[in-house]
């Protein structure tokens, strides 16, 4: 199934940033703008737009390249960005209730490349900050593990058809039937375009009763559990999410930094409670 993005708000993926309030000569030095700069992307990560600023960036990057080559080295705004993210989804899920400004606020306003975050576990909160949290974490996390829960993924296994469940379902005999599923394959992008550009395919273990009444009612009530997965960055999926230009550009970062693919650990169960 093809996946349907919303549309691009096209004036934030200009490369360039708004004036620094006519400051005289000279202005403020490169690290003040760069802080400043990286701010102003905030905003606009505050408000969802996390496709157009990965866009944007690597229009920034591609200025800077030589023939697919990286003379200079990779921007700072693109490595802020990756670490920043990171830092700020990790946030997010020690602290529940923060909103995106928040959790951008709390990391811009330390070092984004040294927080408190920095020393824990990466952990992916589910929220539009995410995609670029994963993608932060392939660039420059070695290969760690990260880790997310099942019940923040946006998943609908209440109401999505589950083909191997459904055929458990209809061959059940009447009475109560416990029954397991193991490796059950799971497109999330079923159920959030979101999740499906930075998670994709998943592996479900399915485990409940089925209750079959001699009028022909029935009732599933169990949970699932997904085992772990691998980040490996489809530059399909990244296609689809950022355009061929960005595209291109992710790739050669990519190589030049040696990115590593690594383990997301999946946690928690999701209840699943099915009447017909």
């Amino acid at each position: 199934m093809a996946i349907e993005l919303p549309a691009i708000h096209v004036s934030a993926t200009a490369p360039g940033y708004s004036s620094s309030g006519g400051l005289p000569s000279p202005g403020p030095n490169p690290g003040v703008m760069l802080k400043n700069q990286m701010l102003q992307r905030h905003g606009y990560y505050a408000q969802g737009m996390w496709r157009e600023m990965v866009m944007k960036l690597c229009t920034e990057q591609a200025i800077n390249m030589t023939n697919g080559t990286f003379p200079g080295g990779i921007l700072p705004a693109f490595t802020r960005d990756c670490y920043g993210l990171q830092w700020a989804d990790t946030y997010m899920c020690h602290n529940p209730g923060a909103t995106l400004a928040q959790a951008l606020w709390h990391v811009g306003s330390v070092d984004p490349l040294s927080p408190p975050e920095a020393s824990q576990p990466t952990e992916f909160s589910g929220s539009s900050l995410t995609p670029v949290a994963a993608l932060g974490h392939f660039m420059y996390g070695k290969g760690s593990e990260a880790s997310t829960d099942i019940n923040v993924l946006g998943l609908k296994l209440n109401s999505t058809s589950i083909p191997m469940l459904e055929n458990a379902i209809s061959s059940a005999p009447q009475g109560s039937t416990v029954v397991s599923l193991d490796k059950v394959p799971y497109n999330t992008a079923n159920d959030s375009w979101m999740t499906g550009l930075w998670l994709g395919n998943i592996t479900l273990k399915i485990e409940g009763t089925i209750t079959k009444s001699a009028e022909g009612g029935v009732t599933f009530q169990g949970e699932a559990r997904a085992y772990h997965d691998t980040y490996d960055a489809n530059p399909g999926t990244w296609r689809s999410a950022f355009g061929e230009s960005a595209t291109d550009v992710l790739s050669k970062i990519q190589e030049y930094l040696k990115a590593q693919p690594y383990p997301i650990a999946i946690k928690g169960s999701y209840p699943i409670e099915i009447k017909k």
